[in-house]
């Protein structure tokens, strides 16, 4: 080992085991290990923050400092995604926090800017295009967490993505016009129209998409719904995005 201190392991489907470091990454094959610190001259900069293998097998590797890493076993060479603050497509901040693959082949990567700092970023890399969406906490975008940080996150049974946060837990689960519809709504509070209305079906995700919009300014509203059955579920939806929800 380059150093002491391990600070991931896994073993992948092929049945090496991988070992995270704060000087590099070490793949162990049961006979002799091998150092990998991607051409980084600095040690310290080739800390390992976690090693991730998706569904398909692939390898991602997340780096203290130095974003993301992607391994291709063929060439046995790692492909980089690093932070550039003059791409604005390019991944979030350098510290990798956690990741996670959904079934729809996307990795879900949470991100910091510092090292004592909780998640600031939620990224989701597309792996077939190869580009990444960035869900700030501080924008008021598709998906907002309404908390000072994400911590964790996984992908539940019905393709749900979980949030867990130091102000609870967030639900995301836009399907179909969803995403657009809170995109559009949430634009329309920012211009300060007084007056939007959104049509739609019943079991269409209306109260999800409103609860979305209603959530992402972070200031106090008032729901008035017709009926106690009605206010029940949009108490329920609301939930999810906005944590102290109440019922009178």
């Amino acid at each position: 080992l380059p150093e002491g201190v391990i600070t991931a392991i896994l073993q992948d489907k092929e049945g090496y085991i991988w070992i995270g470091t704060q000087a590099g990454l070490v793949r162990y094959d049961g006979y002799a290990a091998k150092v990998y610190q991607f051409g980084i001259e600095d040690p310290l900069h080739a800390t390992i923050s976690s090693i991730y293998e998706d569904r398909l097998g692939e390898l991602w590797i997340g780096s203290m400092y130095e974003g993301l890493y992607n391994y291709n076993r063929a060439t046995d060479t790692f492909l980089h995604y690093k932070y550039n603050l003059k791409d604005a497509d390019s991944i979030s901040a350098g510290i990798i926090i956690s990741m996670h693959d959904d079934r729809k082949g996307n990795l879900w990567v949470l991100l910091a800017d510092g090292f004592n700092s909780p998640g600031k970023h939620l990224n989701m890399f597309d792996t077939k295009k190869h580009q990444f969406k960035h869900y700030d906490i501080l924008e008021k975008s598709g998906l907002y967490t309404n908390a000072p940080g994400p911590i964790n996150l996984l992908e539940d049974s019905k393709g749900h993505i979980w949030l867990g946060t130091n102000n609870g837990v967030c639900e995301y689960a836009p399907a179909g016009d969803q995403p657009k519809a809170i995109e559009q709504l949430l634009a329309g509070f920012q211009n300060g129209k007084t007056f939007q209305m959104l049509l739609g079906a019943t079991g269409t995700g209306k109260t999800f998409t409103a609860s979305n919009d209603l959530a992402a300014p972070g200031k106090p509203h008032l729901v008035l719904d017709p009926n106690k059955t009605h206010a029940a579920h949009q108490h329920k939806d609301s939930k999810v995005c906005c944590t102290e929800t109440t019922v009178t």
